[in-house]
């Protein structure tokens, strides 16, 4: 007689595709970076320009921090299905998914919206 819970199928899939989202976070980082500088650059802007309108600002600081948002939202859902799935192993990367997107999205939230106060 056999003790060994049945986990449902996909639940391990969904764990392990968590964690390689967590992986991609520091991807995101560089990508969030270069589309940021890249977007403000197109606007005709230098990163040291204090003088840079609002909109221009916007536009840059709040799709860099779209692109870096990605992997984090994708960690924490994935892990939270998993979990949801019967698998506790999705908790963790949920969880630091979270924590590093929050971090990192109000943190440079609050530089985008400092630098339009002209702060």
């Amino acid at each position: 007689m056999s003790t060994h819970v049945q986990q449902p199928a996909g639940t391990h899939r969904l764990a392990r595709r968590a964690w390689v989202a967590v992986g991609c976070i520091p991807v995101g980082f560089v990508l969030s970076m270069v589309v940021g500088e890249g977007l403000f650059a197109m606007q005709g802007y230098d990163s040291g320009d204090e003088d840079a309108p609002a909109g221009a600002i916007a536009l840059a600081g709040g799709t860099g921090i779209l692109v870096f948002a990605g992997p984090c939202v994708a960690a924490w859902l994935l892990g939270r299905r998993a979990v949801a799935a019967g698998e506790p192993q999705g908790s963790t990367p949920a969880l630091v998914g979270a924590v590093v997107g929050a971090v990192f999205v109000l943190m440079n939230l609050l530089g985008v919206v400092g630098r339009i106060a002209g702060l």
